[in-house]
């Protein structure tokens, strides 16, 4: 008898997270990809169970405008609040949606611009 915890049935492989199949996915590196960081305000907080669902319809609203694509979108335990993943075909149109999310009063965003590998490696290489 083995201690070890033994598949107890078929298994699917799943990718490992630092997998870079999973981000190389998003895109083909010629349209920003953006991690937003959004934490409810006291305001949102106090009404997080209509806030939450809210932020989330107004981002995939707001992103389909600008011409892009929600990849993820979860709501976190930690720091944050929520955490979405999100194509845009420039910088300014995630300024416009930073600041379109924030004018509720519900969140406060922080946005981090992302680089798949690939594209980082090709930076790095160019420079």
């Amino acid at each position: 008898m083995s201690l070890q915890n033994e598949p107890t049935g078929p298994q699917s492989p799943e990718p490992d997270v630092g997998d870079a199949r999973l981000v190389e996915s998003w895109g083909d590196g010629r349209q920003p990809c953006f991690l937003l960081h959004m934490k409810l305000t006291p305001q949102g907080a106090s009404g997080a169970d209509e806030a939450i669902p809210g932020t989330h319809d107004l981002l995939l609203e707001k992103v389909q405008e600008l011409g892009g694509r929600v990849q993820i979108f979860f709501v976190t335990m930690g720091r944050y609040d929520i955490v979405a993943g999100v194509i845009l075909p420039d910088d300014e149109s995630a300024v416009c949606l930073a600041m379109r999310l924030a004018k509720r009063g519900l969140v406060t965003t922080e946005t981090l611009k992302a680089f798949s590998l690939s594209v980082y490696q090709e930076s790095v290489r160019k420079h």
